[in-house]
């Protein structure tokens, strides 16, 4: 039996993967996308004032987690927020997994600002085409997403650095995370762009039993990020784009002088891909 949590930034993928990991499971399991609550206060409170606010819902978290396994061979959420407690999970949870995706920077920080992601408190900073479509995009149950979004120290800065800190911030909690568990093998660290190739090695990762290896890779398959397919969502990402690309180049200088020896970050902020990525 196996406790596994798909985590990372924003829009990195992870329901791409809780997707396809769903469609080619051979056993029962329980495999879910962002499970109510979404931990987004919980997150919120943790980085603002440091307390164990949090802790209640992690403890109902966790014993849910118990209950569901007694019946299933597999128990897996795929939900960035859950990177904020890793350590927590894994002391909680015996033989439990963590799967890390990291996208390019560059594409993340695009593909959160056209899929609405923001700071309530600084609305006006906005087109008013992206503040009429906060109230026919965003679902209801998803209005936690913004009002307790990690909130950067000082909101008077320019669009593009506050979801850089906010990709930093993010990244940078999650490694620590990850860094402070006792079992190396226990988390696993992909690339969103090659997602289509990792999948044989996150299925193996997990359990090869568990999967049709094939079924997998057809349903991970090759897909561009929602944003660019998206007629609603053209005038967003129009204007993400205007926020992001005269700063490509400063984004991407930021995070490497952030992680100088991170292999992976100096590998994922190289030049760009494009912007192509998973919804």
């Amino acid at each position: 039996m196996s406790y596994v949590f798909i985590v990372g930034l924003e829009r990195c993928g992870t329901h791409s993967l809780v997707s396809a990991l769903k469609n080619s499971c051979l056993v029962s399991a329980y495999i879910k996308h962002e499970v109510v609550p979404c931990l987004c206060k919980e997150v919120h409170d943790l980085l603002a004032t440091g307390d164990s606010s949090w802790q209640h819902s992690l403890e109902q978290r966790v014993a849910d987690y118990k209950w569901i396994a007694r019946n299933s061979h597999l128990v897996c959420e795929g939900n960035h927020r859950l990177g904020f407690f890793i350590k927590y999970l894994s002391d909680h949870l015996y033989n439990s997994k963590f799967i890390l995706l990291v996208r390019d920077p560059v594409s993340t920080i695009v593909s959160c600002i056209a899929t609405l992601a923001h700071w309530p408190d600084i609305i006006d900073q906005y087109p008013d085409c992206f503040k009429e479509k906060i109230s026919t995009l965003i679902p209801p149950e998803k209005e936690v997403f913004n009002k307790y979004r990690p909130k950067p120290p000082d909101l008077s800065k320019p669009l593009h650095e506050l979801y850089l800190w906010e990709w930093i911030e993010t990244y940078r909690f999650t490694k620590n995370q990850l860094d402070s568990l006792n079992n190396r093998s226990s988390f696993l660290v992909v690339e969103t762009e090659g997602l289509n190739v990792s999948i044989g090695q996150i299925v193996n990762f997990i359990d090869s039993e568990y999967f049709d290896i094939r079924q997998a890779k057809k349903e991970v398959g090759f897909k561009l990020d929602s944003v660019y397919t998206d007629p609603l969502k053209a005038d967003l990402l129009e204007f993400a784009i205007e926020v992001v690309a005269p700063h490509e180049d400063y984004i991407r200088d930021v995070i490497i002088q952030e992680f100088p020896d991170d292999t992976l970050v100096r590998r994922i902020t190289g030049e760009s891909n494009g912007l192509i990525m998973y919804s």
